[in-house]
């Protein structure tokens, strides 16, 4: 009976290790980065993209508001599950006792260049079906002005949801929301829940220290061919 106890022990043992092992392979298949993939499930041939937007504002949390009419991003896939793009906003400007043009280093009046690089992530904690874009701004940061008469300097990162993409299709959307400077997705899910923010300083009219800030805007995106996130 002794030894009946100690092999049903091991049995019983070698069953939760089992199923331990299938546990930890099924969260470690939750934290895997969403992908783009082809109709043959492979990384797309055609890795060119372009999206278009209507008005879009950038807001920061003590409510200082540039606004633009209009945006364009051309941009390819660098990855399966990266890209890399140049956006460019038009008819910016900001209301800091006048209305000031607003552009960005070297852009015509205006218009605000970012050169960004993003990399697709999960929205939702528990199940890998809301996929996002999170769209890096370069490590020194953008500077904008609005004339001579104030300065803007803009450091970090923006979640979006990025919808459209659940079966294969050549379009879809890229969808920023925010309220008084706060994006509405502020943490992303990779290998674990990781923060997400932008910061603005200002310097002129109006000095302000970093604090947080948001975009929003709509993007129509559309690819090369048609494409998956998975």
């Amino acid at each position: 009976m002794r030894k009946l106890r100690l092999v049903t022990m091991a049995v019983a043992l070698v069953a939760v290790l089992a199923m331990s092992v299938v546990g930890s392979a099924t969260a470690s298949a939750k934290t895997a980065m969403p992908e783009i993939v082809n109709k043959e499930g492979k990384f797309p041939t055609k890795t060119g993209f372009k999206s278009t937007s209507g008005a879009s504002e950038f807001e920061t949390k003590a409510g200082h508001l540039i606004k633009c009419t209009a945006d364009s991003d051309t941009g390819k896939l660098t990855g399966p599950s990266s890209d890399e793009s140049t956006i460019t906003f038009t008819g910016c400007s900001t209301k800091v006792i006048v209305t000031l043009k607003c552009n960005s280093e070297g852009a015509k009046e205006g218009e605000i260049v970012l050169k960004v690089t993003s990399e697709l992530v999960w929205l939702n904690k528990t199940e890998e079906s809301e996929p996002g874009e999170l769209i890096g701004l370069p490590a020194s940061g953008v500077t904008i002005k609005c004339t001579s008469s104030e300065t803007l300097k803009v450091k970090g990162s923006t979640t979006c949801p990025i919808t459209g993409f659940k079966a294969l299709a050549s379009t879809g959307t890229i969808t920023c929301e925010q309220s008084k400077g706060v994006q509405k997705f502020t943490k992303y899910f990779l290998e674990g829940e990781k923060e997400d923010k932008t910061e603005t300083e200002g310097s002129g009219l109006i000095s302000f220290g970093f604090e947080p800030s948001g975009l929003k805007s709509t993007d129509s995106l559309t690819y090369e061919e048609p494409v998956e996130i998975i």
